[in-house]
């Protein structure tokens, strides 16, 4: 064997390698992802189903939809203070609201107004 096939061998070899010892640290890694999923699920099902990640998220313009009235009037409504406040959260630059929350909201608005 020459001098450069045992090179290009070796090299191959060594590549094999790296690439084995990466995919065990990915596939560790994501057995612990796994691990970690299960735990929460666990710890989820002990304290029944969380609020957050239950019911309907609406956009701005599914809130808009449902109270039939404009965005624009959607967000000013989440830049007031006190509780005449839409019910929302932001997830980065967008909001989102539950749908149950916003219906409460309307109750409450409509039970004040009369």
């Amino acid at each position: 064997m020459s001098r450069m096939q045992n090179f290009s061998v070796s090299r191959m070899n060594q590549v094999r390698r790296n690439r084995d010892v990466a995919s065990r640290r990915k596939s560790n890694c994501w057995n612990q992802v796994e691990a970690d999923c299960d735990r929460v699920m666990i710890q989820e099902d002990k304290l029944g189903t969380i609020p957050a990640l239950t019911g309907t998220l609406l956009t701005v313009e599914g809130v808009a939809r449902l109270l039939q009235v404009p965005t624009s009037w959607v967000y000013e409504r989440t830049r007031q203070r006190g509780i005449n406040r839409l019910p929302g959260f932001r997830l980065g630059k967008y909001w989102r609201f539950r749908e149950a929350d916003v219906m409460v909201w309307l109750e409450r608005q409509r039970s004040e107004g009369s």
